[in-house]
């Protein structure tokens, strides 16, 4: 592929390089993760309805995608080494894209299954990892708002386009809607692939921020010293509690309205309502921690997360304070993006960072393993309502916020 660089060095149209990767990666989280594995939650009623799948077939699907996810995870640091950034990338987008295809031409179980792995490993390998690794290589200064940025797109993709992805389903099939949706992953793959560069070598240049800037971050992480045991127990926990919180509440969040009996034009609105809630929280995280603390940012998105899932849970039914519930439901669950990768730069010495976030993103995905195939189980059980689990949800978010916060107060101690 072309060089997609000025004349000047380390530039392009006079902006800094790094901020070029950074929309790269905003392209590759917007296709990994934001118009795949949080849209898929868009099909799942009409999969349920065309396919005669049951809530218990469905968690199969959703636990076999997030195992697969895990496993990826698990072998991300080795498939980073066989493959570049950029190269590992590609290979995880075109698994999504494909994933998606294969869902449109899907009619039986084990065809939605075979499905659920591709999605799975596409979005272990292409995601979160890579990404931090890429703006950790590129960004001395301001790494956290461009990771804010980057996981942003996860969210863009719920504006406006489960309402399209509706229309379509509705007015021509499924399988035109997962095609279409297959089509936008490969073009904005290519689009990131071009602009992609693995390093600020490769161009010959420094990362974004002086030297200084960058030895004065390295000092202070330095200081902070490497987790003990106790302290990885307690993050590894905390991650775990985060996957089931965010993830799997997600996940299932379609089929509790449905059940409920809210409308699929109105399901798509709250999909879009959470696409805008969930991009405003993962922005103001990082320009937040930037101006305050991380520690800070978590009071007030831990309270956004049990207030939204507490009040959709009572109030399902009136419109009004269910989009509010959305609203707060959404601008917390960056928690589960932006907030634990922030987690694992503030808590974790230098030579941690990556390792770190590694591990917490295992955890992340050993909390979804855990948890997706339960609510659907419990559902058949009780009649097919989502509700008493939502409500464990909100819940688990108190003994999730003392912990972090705990391992926060007792970093800033050491």
């Amino acid at each position: 592929m072309s060089d997609a660089r000025s004349s000047s060095k380390g530039t392009l149209f006079g902006i800094h390089y790094a901020w070029i990767v950074c929309i790269a990666c905003t392209l590759i989280m917007y296709g990994n993760n934001g118009i795949t594995g949080s849209m898929f939650s868009l099909y799942q009623p009409f999969i349920k309805d065309m396919y005669g799948i049951t809530n218990t077939q469905m968690s199969f699907i959703l636990t076999t995608r997030s195992i697969m996810s895990l496993l990826a995870v698990v072998v991300c640091s080795f498939y980073y080494k066989v493959f570049s950034i950029r190269i590992g990338m590609l290979v995880a987008s075109i698994l999504c894209g494909g994933s998606f295809l294969l869902f449109g031409y899907s009619e039986t179980f084990p065809m939605f299954l075979l499905s659920g792995v591709l999605l799975g490993l596409g979005s272990g390998f292409g995601t979160n990892i890579p990404v931090s690794m890429a703006l950790r290589l590129w960004f001395n200064k301001k790494r956290k708002l461009a990771m804010s940025i980057t996981v942003l797109a996860g969210s863009v993709g719920l504006l406006g386009l489960p309402s399209v992805l509706t229309n379509i389903i509705e007015g021509v099939s499924l399988r035109a809607g997962f095609t279409v949706n297959a089509a936008i992953v490969f073009a904005v793959t290519v689009i990131a692939i071009i602009l992609m560069r693995n390093s600020p070598e490769e161009m010959g240049c420094e990362p974004y921020g002086s030297r200084s800037e960058a030895d004065a971050d390295k000092r202070d992480a330095s200081e902070r010293g490497k987790l003990e045991n106790i302290d990885w127990a307690i993050l590894g926990a905390v991650c775990i509690a985060i996957g089931i919180i965010c993830c799997t509440s997600y996940s299932y969040l379609s089929l509790f309205l449905s059940f409920e009996g809210v409308s699929a034009e109105d399901i798509a609105l709250v999909l879009s309502v959470t696409g805008l809630s969930v991009g405003t929280g993962k922005m103001c995280f990082g320009a937040l921690s930037e101006k305050f603390s991380s520690y800070a940012c978590n009071t007030l998105y831990f309270v956004a997360l049990f207030v939204g899932i507490s009040l959709m849970t009572l109030f399902v039914h009136n419109t009004a304070v269910l989009l509010v519930a959305i609203a707060l439901l959404g601008f917390g669950s960056p928690l589960a993006s932006v907030g634990f990768v922030s987690w694992g730069w503030d808590l974790t010495s230098e030579d941690q960072n990556d390792r770190a976030v590694q591990i917490m993103q295992i955890c992340l995905y050993v909390g979804m393993v855990g948890f997706d195939f339960l609510p659907g189980v419990i559902a058949d059980l009780i009649g097919g309502s989502y509700r008493p689990i939502f409500m464990g949800y909100a819940l688990l978010c108190i003994p999730t916020f003392i912990g972090i916060q705990y391992l926060y107060r007792k970093n800033r101690r050491r």
